[in-house]
């Protein structure tokens, strides 16, 4: 069985904690470099390593055409797979965007990458928006962007960004 690690990034691999760190201080002229936490990185370098895993980025970065070449820059892997975006998939006006009905966007994105690619796979998802469909509850780990806004999601996940609590959720998910 395949495994698949869905990637969201700011929340995930950036984050407040980072964003108030003297490291963050130090790089951020670069501001695609700087919005990769180097511990975060490598929590998601962790999980590709002891599960098998391989990458799919779900975050609105994925249009960037140099991500991979960021990605190469902060030591994540060049190689990925990108999952379609809503608007693609539902034919969706831009004023529609913020309807209701598409609440659960970047699940259905998931679901439809997965449909299309390997409907039994295993697969865990990373991000900081809830926007997941019932179905992806057991394989979704959400990350605290903001201690302050996400106190509660805060002390649970111990952190910001992808924790290593995070990453040990991950890797047990997967690896069963």
């Amino acid at each position: 069985m395949h495994k698949y690690l869905f990637l969201d990034i700011d929340g995930v691999l950036n984050h407040d904690d980072w964003f108030e760190s003297p490291e963050f201080q130090k790089c951020k002229s670069n501001w695609k470099i700087s919005m990769f936490d180097p511990v975060c990185v490598q929590r998601v370098n962790t999980i590709l390593q002891q599960t098998g895993a391989q990458l799919v980025v779900s975050s609105s970065w994925r249009d960037m055409t140099d991500l991979p070449e960021i990605f190469e820059q902060v030591g994540l892997p060049k190689a990925f797979w990108v999952t379609p975006h809503a608007d693609v998939i539902f034919n969706l006006d831009p004023y529609d965007f913020y309807s209701d009905d598409t609440r659960y966007w970047r699940g259905n994105e998931i679901k439809y990458w997965l449909d299309r690619k390997d409907p039994n796979a295993n697969y865990v998802i990373l991000d900081d928006d809830c926007d997941m469909l019932d179905s992806q509850k057991h394989h979704f780990i959400q990350t605290c962007n903001d201690k302050l806004a996400y106190p509660k999601l805060y002390e649970y996940n111990k952190g910001s960004g992808l924790t290593e609590k995070c990453m040990n959720d991950a890797i047990q998910l997967l690896n069963n």
